[in-house]
């Protein structure tokens, strides 16, 4: 039984340590001192729309994960984490589409989604975002 309980541990170590990497990679603390939001407004975003998995790619090398849902409402991206698994570690973001750059129409889990482009300390992120019906 203690050999069970410790690889959990393990596991969910080696889990939040690559969260952690990730979230540095994307660059999440500087975009967020400029586009941030409440959880509140998680709520209201979430009734109105359905939120989708996010892919984004850093430099052009793209990935997607669970950990974060993105939706395009009106003229902004929301992009938040989720509260069942280290939502504390992505804080919710409401980026203005004006200040992003439109890039491509993208296809992701036979899901059409829109591709944006916003850069910062040189590096780029983009983020394709489902299409609003």
């Amino acid at each position: 039984m203690e050999i069970i309980v410790g690889l959990f541990i393990v596991f969910y170590l080696f889990m939040l340590t690559a969260t952690f990497i990730n979230k540095h990679k994307m660059k999440w603390a500087e975009i967020r001192k400029k586009y941030s939001f409440t959880r509140n407004e998680i709520k209201r975003i979430e009734s109105e729309t359905k939120p989708g998995r996010i892919f984004y790619a850093i430099n052009n090398d793209w990935s997607n994960t669970n950990l974060i849902s993105v939706c395009k409402q009106q003229e902004f991206i929301y992009i938040w984490g989720s509260e069942l698994s280290c939502g504390w570690l992505f804080q919710p973001l409401k980026i203005p589409i004006s200040d992003m750059n439109y890039i491509k129409t993208r296809m992701c889990f036979f899901r059409t989604r829109d591709v944006y482009e916003i850069f910062t300390s040189n590096i780029s992120l983009q983020y394709a975002v489902p299409r609003e019906h």
